[in-house]
Formats: structure tokens, sequence, C-alpha cells
């Protein structure tokens, strides 16, 4: 990802917010209107609740949009209230959606198999509740709506596997000025981008964690990223080398 990418995922966010917004404000409408008698407290209030977190959740994404976590509480937001409506189909791409964010920040690199099952017990369980609310016959039918989807997502995923293989293999190359970096902190880089925490890395180099932060600070300033999350998003696969600019 370069800083082109971070552009596309910032006119991203901005759709989102007025996207988001215009679903809420339908919601409120929704809320004081149709839904006004609805005996069931889920029915009545999940349109009302789903748009708000996702609204909130693009506005915090105006300011962070490389912060894929909000993206992944947005869509799982919206799967499970598309579930607990009877939107199946709608409701699977959302939840497929935020698994592939989650699987873009390394969330199933360790114990997959358990946050696989975390991950999909909340979904589960409001398919299967519309066994209660819907009658059998409507469930089934949505099921075989969400085995259809699986199938054709399979399909798409089928196709794009190769590319996004070669993707994940490619590596690039960052030249830093050495007038504003040093050997030390190339390994500073090198470690956060490895996964490593900020108490190991200032332990390694016996330097203090807030002095250690302080620099990382400076380090995403020159690299123009605001936090981590941004450096890890921006320069993954990448490695830096110092670059002597000074003229002859």
């Amino acid at each position: 990802m370069d800083q082109k990418e971070k552009k596309i995922w910032q006119t991203v966010s901005i759709a989102g917010t007025f996207i988001t917004g215009a679903c809420l404000v339908i919601s409120i409408f929704q809320f004081f209107s149709y839904k006004i008698n609805e005996p069931f407290l889920v029915t009545r209030f999940d349109s009302l609740t789903i748009n708000t977190v996702a609204f909130v959740g693009y506005l915090y994404l105006l300011l962070n949009p490389l912060h894929f976590t909000a993206h992944v509480i947005v869509f799982y937001v919206y799967g499970i209230g598309n579930f607990l409506d009877g939107g199946n189909v709608l409701g699977l791409i959302c939840i497929i959606t935020s698994a592939v964010f989650l699987y873009f920040i390394n969330f199933f690199k360790k114990h997959m198999v358990l946050k696989i099952i975390a991950f999909s017990i909340i979904p589960v369980a409001s398919v299967f509740m519309q066994i209660f609310f819907e009658g059998q016959l409507m469930f089934w039918i949505s099921a075989m709506h969400i085995l259809g989807a699986l199938f054709m997502m399979l399909l798409i995923f089928l196709l794009f596997y190769p590319r996004l293989k070669e993707l994940g293999t490619q590596h690039f190359e960052k030249k830093i000025d050495s007038s504003l970096c040093t050997p030390q902190d190339l390994d500073f880089l090198t470690r956060v981008l490895a996964g490593e925490k900020y108490s190991a890395i200032a332990a390694f180099h016996n330097i203090s964690e807030s002095k250690l932060k302080a620099r990382m600070l400076e380090l995403y300033k020159i690299l123009e990223v605001k936090d981590r999350v941004e450096f890890l998003m921006i320069y993954n696969n990448t490695s830096f080398v110092l670059e002597d600019n000074t003229a002859v």
C-alpha cells in the first residue's frame, strides 16, 4: 500500500460517512413511525443502533482512513443487523467483508481456529434466531440463499486468488535520507514491522520506552504516516535503506 492508496481509502471514508449518515436519518424516521408499535425490542432498535454505530465508525475513519479495525466493526455490525432483519445475503457479504479486513490486519495470524469460531458465533446465532421469528420454511429458504452467495463468493475468490497471492509476496524498498535517519532508526522500523512491541525494542537497544516512542513519532512523520497503524498498512513488506543525498 502507498500514499495513493491512502487517498483512495480517504475517499472511501468520505463516501461511507455520507451513506451511513443518510441511512441513520432514514432509520430515525423509521424508529419514530413504522417501528413505533414493534413489540420486540431487537426489531425496534436494531436499525437505529446499527446505523448509529456505522456512522460513528465512518466519522472516525475520516480522520484515520487506514484503521481497518473500524471497517471491521462497521461491516460486522451491519452483517448482524441484516441477519436479524432477514437480509441474509447482504448480511453474509458484510460478515465476509469484515473477515477480509481482519485478515489484512493479521487478526487470524495466531489462534486462527479459535478466533474464527468466536467471530462466527453471533452471526450463526442471528441466523438461527430466524427459526423462532420467521418459521422453519423461511429459515431454510434463507439458508439456501446463503449457500448460493457463499458459492458465488468462492468463485470470485478463486478468480482473484492468484493476483492476491502475487501481491502478498511482493517486496518493496524504501529509501530514506541519511540526514533524517540513522541505522538504529532503521532497526526500529524493521522491528515494528515485524510486530515487536515497543517495550521489547527499547530493551534490545537499552533505551527507555518513552524515548523510543518519541523517536518513532518523528520517524512516522518523516514517512508521512500518522501512527503505527498507518505505518504497518502502508509499509507492509517493505525494507528500509539509507540514501546519502549529500552533494559531493
